[in-house]
């Protein structure tokens, strides 16, 4: 596995592993420092954005193409020896790339989407007028939740009461948001 030709691969590892080592240590280590400044430069942005999409989420992302790099590239040199020296290790390489690439955007597109979101009061305020479906038995004038998808795509539990006097929403049911309190962080929906 500490083979020279493996060094390629395990390079990015040792990379996060003094990062982790450093940020462990009180040190400063902004890792998606790089992503920061490629965001607003015209081209490297745009084509940024086209190669992984969901780039404004760096850490994870970075997390997901250091992992599909190194484990690609460790099995692939692993299962077929061609793959350790040139021009084989060219191939390896291309590989190893392209499924870094597959799984930093398949990856980041499923955390993004089963990992929860740490949502404010301004973004929960601007989820007002967005349809939700009732989760709990129901949803009555004192409490419930509900699921709605955020604007970034994640879905979200969200604390809420029915505002109207009418029959209350039960699990499945849709709801819409109509009105955002702060201070308990409840909603009011309506059929």
């Amino acid at each position: 596995m500490f083979a020279w030709h493996n060094f390629i691969y395990l390079a990015p590892v040792a990379l996060v592993v003094l990062a982790a080592l450093l940020r462990s240590l009180g040190v400063d280590v902004d890792a998606s420092a790089a992503l920061d400044v490629a965001r607003g430069r015209g081209r490297s942005s745009a084509l940024l954005r086209a190669l992984l999409p969901d780039s404004n989420v760096p850490g994870l992302t970075a997390a997901f193409l250091v992992a599909g790099w190194s484990i690609t590239g460790l099995v692939l040199t692993r299962a077929y020896p061609s793959l350790q020296v040139l021009p084989g290790a060219l191939v390896g390489a291309g590989a190893a790339a392209a499924a870094a690439w597959a799984t930093g955007v398949l990856g980041t597109a499923a955390a993004r989407r089963l990992l929860p979101t740490e949502e404010t009061a301004d973004s929960l305020r601007g989820l007002v007028g967005v349809m939700a479906t009732v989760v709990s038995d129901r949803i009555d004038s004192e409490h419930g939740r509900a699921r709605v998808t955020t604007p970034s795509g994640s879905a979200i539990t969200i604390r809420c009461r029915h505002a109207d006097n009418a029959n209350d929403p039960e699990t499945g049911e849709a709801v819409m948001l109509v009105a955002y309190d702060e201070v308990t962080g409840t909603f009011d929906v309506i059929r």
